[in-house]
């Protein structure tokens, strides 16, 4: 098998230059596109080791940051769902003019709400997986105040005078949530879309994640058309960060990516 990596750029609708790395596992025209999270990026957690895991198993792998995160071009403070969907789609785009005729789709926690909402709108988009997903984008809103100690309405007057809000991530980076940000998560709700995607999805979840409540995969995955499955993994967290949980993620979803592309 012809196994290779190189780095890619790919330009969004404001002809941003997304920076991504395309594994190649073969000449198959079919790739698994990998989105990260909010604040996250291509190279982080389990992403690049779920990718090389994919390409030996013989499946082409995309993993990319989206504008204005990671190496991609853009600003963060200019990050929204709305403008994040574009990208994906920009990316489905790009692979399916190089006439890859099996283009699947990955998402980790928001990358799982991003997805959605794309593959809903996008039947050139084979299947979806989901790894510790958001259903209820509003929800961020909620969890957001209470990591900070503050009220919806202190939050919304601070966005008012200020245009951001500060978030301080667990593992010590800060990031500042512009007012857009917010205004425009209120629009989405993947849990009410799921059921409008065609293609086959499986989604994972760990019991053991205190960001994203396991409930949201189960909704999701209770509302969703079959072809789909749930897998719950005892002990695992929202970024897998036991080794032996995150193989157990990883193995699954090849397995299911495997049966689906035979």
């Amino acid at each position: 098998m012809n196994i290779s990596s190189e780095k890619l750029l790919i330009s969004n609708q404001q002809d941003e230059k997304m920076a991504g790395v395309f594994h190649r596992a073969g000449e198959k025209k079919e790739v698994v596109i990998v989105c990260h999270g909010l604040t996250g990026n291509k190279d982080g957690n389990f992403i690049p080791r779920l990718c090389d895991a994919l390409v030996k198993s013989g499946v082409n792998a995309f993993r990319f940051d989206f504008s204005g995160n990671g190496q991609s071009e853009g600003e963060f403070k200019k990050s929204t769902y709305t403008k994040e969907i574009e990208d994906l789609k920009s990316v489905v785009d790009y692979f399916h003019n190089k006439n890859f005729r099996k283009i699947c789709i990955i998402g980790t926690s928001q990358g799982v709400a991003i997805c959605v909402l794309e593959a809903v709108k996008d039947t050139r988009i084979n299947f979806v997986v989901s790894v510790a997903g958001v259903a209820y984008p509003q929800r961020f809103v909620q969890r957001f105040c209470g990591w900070n100690n503050i009220s919806q309405e202190e939050l919304r007057e601070k966005l008012k005078k200020d245009g951001f809000i500060k978030y301080r991530k667990r593992d010590g980076r800060k990031f500042n949530l512009a007012k857009d940000f917010f205004d425009d998560i209120v629009k989405y709700y993947p849990i009410n879309e799921v059921k409008n995607i065609k293609a086959p999805s499986l989604f994972i979840h760990g019991d053991q994640d205190d960001s994203i409540d396991i409930q949201e995969s189960r909704d999701m995955f209770g509302a969703a058309n079959e072809p789909k499955e749930l897998f719950i993994l005892k002990g695992a967290n929202h970024i897998f960060s036991d080794l032996e949980k995150e193989a157990g993620m990883i193995k699954k979803s090849i397995e299911w990516i495997k049966n689906v592309l035979k």
